[in-house]
């Protein structure tokens, strides 16, 4: 028999419960969608023509950037790549400064006439090959083996990578100048990863950053690396002004 009125328990029987792992968000939310679309399926199989009336009013249609069934790797790739980049070639000239003088190298430069811009120049040209055979290594590996999809310029995607590059070479040289031991220059080296890691915007953007923050926050526009808005958004260079506070700063190199 039909009852006209139901106990509210007898409707919460009647429910599917869902306790989720907020753990890892990610999940959680891929998980939750899933469940909706399926849900949403098993009304339109059902109801035909009448699904309307047990579907959600809200209507999400085709997004403006990116696709419906994109992943957090290809949210992250750009960011890890500019990370890559830049940690490699500091790695790379750390030490330079502080082996050659040691070594007594350094003094021999000054000795046979060679002036202090030839020998930065010699280690930026020097790092610069290093850095152009890293960038086709990676970028082969984003776009032909792990297929992340490139929505903007190539051009200014490289050109981007290459300076992040030339920045991290001349962050590790200024690291060897100033100190003059192995240990110290590699923990000087190594302290600056997470701190740039977490600032830079580079798994996060600038939206979902504390407001409580009110010291550092500024400084993540000071941090005009845009790559997610070259590779995921296809925009050039002139639209940065209005899209970058609202994209997030440093090694967010949107492909």
């Amino acid at each position: 028999m039909i009852q006209r009125q139901v106990s509210k328990e007898v409707v919460d029987g009647g429910s599917v419960h869902v306790w989720l792992d907020l753990t890892n968000r990610q999940i959680a939310l891929m998980l939750q969608k899933k469940i909706k679309d399926a849900f949403e399926g098993f009304i339109q199989y059902k109801m035909s023509s009448r699904s309307y009336l047990l579907s959600l009013p809200v209507k999400f249609e085709e997004p403006i950037y990116g696709s419906m069934n994109s992943d957090f790797t290809t949210f992250v790739t750009p960011g890890a790549v500019l990370s890559i980049t830049f940690y490699l070639a500091v790695g790379l000239t750390a030490l330079s400064f502080v082996i050659e003088r040691k070594e007594g190298l350094m003094e021999r430069c000054w000795v046979s006439g060679v002036s202090s811009m030839e020998t930065v120049l010699a280690y930026l040209i020097s790092q610069l090959i290093i850095i152009s055979v890293q960038i086709i290594l990676l970028l082969i590996l984003m776009l032909l083996v792990f297929k992340i999809p490139n929505e903007g310029n190539l051009v200014l995607v490289i050109a981007l990578i290459v300076l992040q590059g030339i920045t991290g070479t001349s962050f590790g040289l200024v690291i060897s100048s100033a100190i003059d031991d192995e240990q110290n220059a590699t923990q000087a080296a190594l302290g600056i990863f997470y701190p740039n890691l977490i600032v830079s915007g580079t798994s996060h953007i600038l939206s979902s950053t504390p407001t409580s923050s009110s010291v550092v926050r500024p400084t993540y526009c000071l941090l005009p690396q845009p790559h997610r808005q070259w590779y995921n958004l296809a925009c050039g260079v002139h639209p940065l002004s209005t899209t970058l506070h609202q994209s997030g700063p440093a090694p967010d190199l949107r492909f």
